[in-house]
């Protein structure tokens, strides 16, 4: 992963899918970068490499817009795969996100 702070924006780049094998050091990296830029007022995640979210990945996306919540910073996710945008859809996340909700097929 990797992470860096642009104008007030620290913006994250998920290097590869979400899953229980490598959620807990994602999470723990993600919330390092956040206590390292006290100046950012936003966070965006890029999970352009992620092709699939599994449940632990799913529950660290919730826990972190609760986090950025609590610190009142505004959590956008950018370049989902269409797998993971649709899964935020269906699961009524996507506009908690930023994103756009996919119409069903």
């Amino acid at each position: 992963m990797h992470a860096s702070l642009h104008d007030s924006s620290l913006l994250f780049t998920v290097a590869g899918d979400l899953l229980y094998t490598n959620v807990a050091t994602v999470r723990a990296d993600l919330l390092t970068a956040i206590d390292r830029h006290t100046s950012a007022t936003s966070v965006v995640v890029n999970l352009s490499a992620a092709r699939t979210v599994d449940s632990q990945g799913l529950n660290l996306l919730i826990s972190l817009l609760r986090e950025c919540e609590r610190r009142k910073l505004e959590l956008r996710i950018t370049e989902p795969q269409s797998q993971v945008h649709r899964l935020l859809s269906y699961l009524n996340l996507a506009s908690r996100f930023g994103l756009p909700a996919l119409v069903a097929s």
